[in-house]
C-alpha cells in the first residue's frame, strides 16, 4: 500500500525529454500493460513534459483523470483511482496523452 492507502499496479514513469532536445512532435500517446490481480485500486503515474504541459489518463478507455501542469514545474505525480468496472481481470491498458 502506498502513502495514499491505494494498491498500486505499478509505477508508470515518462521522460519526455524531446523539449530539451528542441524537438516538438505535439501530442504524445504512451501505453502501458500489467495483469490485474483484482486486487488493484489506483496507479501512480509520474510524467515529465516540460513546463506547462498536461496529460490525460485512461484505464482501459475509461478517463482517470487530467493534469493541466504548471508554468514552474516540469514533473509531475499523481495516483489515479480506478472507477467501478474499469479494471478487467488479466490484461489491462493504461494510456497516457500528453500535450506540449
Amino acid at each position: 500500500l502506498s502513502s495514499t492507502g491505494a494498491f498500486q499496479a505499478f509505477i508508470f514513469i515518462i521522460f519526455a525529454t524531446y523539449q530539451k532536445r528542441r524537438f516538438y512532435g505535439g501530442n504524445l500517446i504512451f501505453r502501458g500493460h500489467f495483469n490485474a490481480t483484482g486486487d488493484e485500486t489506483a496507479v501512480n503515474l509520474t510524467v515529465q513534459g516540460g513546463f506547462a504541459f498536461g496529460y490525460s489518463a485512461f484505464l482501459n478507455g475509461v478517463f482517470l483523470g487530467s493534469n493541466q501542469g504548471s508554468a514552474t514545474v516540469s514533473v509531475t505525480t499523481d495516483v489515479w483511482p480506478f472507477p467501478n468496472g474499469a479494471l478487467r481481470a488479466g490484461d489491462n491498458v493504461v494510456t497516457v496523452i500528453q500535450g506540449e
